[in-house]
């Protein structure tokens, strides 16, 4: 694991604690432990930087055939007006 990536996943296991966390992300992050998901950190990063992406994260949650635990960016619908995200 390269030294970047693990200071990502550390970084977003201290967010899970409510620790060092963006608002948006937090807020991504409270959306989905309410419905009982947990997201990777591609996710939430790819929720914060759409435009709309809150949005799409709820239509993609919707359109779940079974249930799921962890969720994950290739869960996410194809979004139908696609607009690149916004650089970080």
């Amino acid at each position: 694991m390269s030294l970047h990536a693990f200071r990502y996943k550390k970084r977003f296991l201290l967010s899970l604690m409510g620790l060092d966390l963006p608002v948006k992300e937090k807020e991504v992050i409270a959306w989905l432990s309410e419905r009982r998901l947990m997201p990777s950190p591609e996710l939430v990063t790819h929720v914060v930087n759409h435009p709309e992406g809150l949005i799409l994260l709820e239509k993609s949650v919707d359109s779940l055939d079974r249930p799921k635990l962890f969720l994950s960016v290739s869960d996410l619908i194809v979004d139908d007006n696609p607009e690149p995200p916004k650089p970080v």
